[in-house]
């Protein structure tokens, strides 16, 4: 039940709730607001940074793979990466001898760092990981229990990803 339901549920109940406990369930409510905002404003802070990556992505991936992106977040990367475009363009590439006056979205391409350590939430078992110890050059065999949540480098991770095994936070 969420917290709408059951706000529903107590007003129709006979008893009616104190004010205390009417204030925490606002600052219940309040609370997963700006926890929600953060989630949307960290996203979108990620596709205005990776914005022509993403894009190739979206491109190179076949219609029957889930999407990566929201369908309101593909327009507002669309609209990012033509106002962006639309931007250098007047800013500086007007300016440019004509050989060197086009935009490629390959030359601005800021693609993820693969060994960047990441947040993940393990969704199905997944034993021996091999993760690559920072402090020798030897390998570490990790397994990944259903319900942990570990910090790993990406490039250690990413076919677990795709294969929906675990799930970045």
């Amino acid at each position: 039940m969420n917290l709408d339901e059951s706000l529903v549920e107590a007003e129709e109940d006979e008893n009616l709730l104190s004010s205390a406990e009417i204030l925490q369930q606002l600052n219940e409510v309040e609370r997963l607001k700006y926890v929600v905002t953060s989630y949307l404003r960290c996203r979108i802070q990620k596709i205005q940074r990776h914005s022509f990556f993403i894009n190739s992505l979206i491109e190179k991936r076949r219609s029957t793979d889930s999407p990566l992106v929201t369908p309101e977040e593909a327009k507002f990367l669309q609209d990012y990466i033509s106002t962006t475009k639309e931007h250098f363009d007047v800013l500086a590439l007007r300016r440019f001898p004509p050989n060197i006056s086009t935009l490629k979205p390959s030359e601005v391409n800021v693609s993820f760092q693969m060994g960047q350590s990441v947040f993940i939430r393990v969704l199905k078992d997944s034993p021996n990981v091999l993760v690559e110890d920072p402090g020798s050059s030897m390998d570490i065999d990790v397994e990944l229990r259903e319900g942990s949540r570990h910090l790993l480098p990406y490039k250690h991770i990413a076919d677990l990803v795709k294969s929906r095994n675990v799930a970045l936070l």
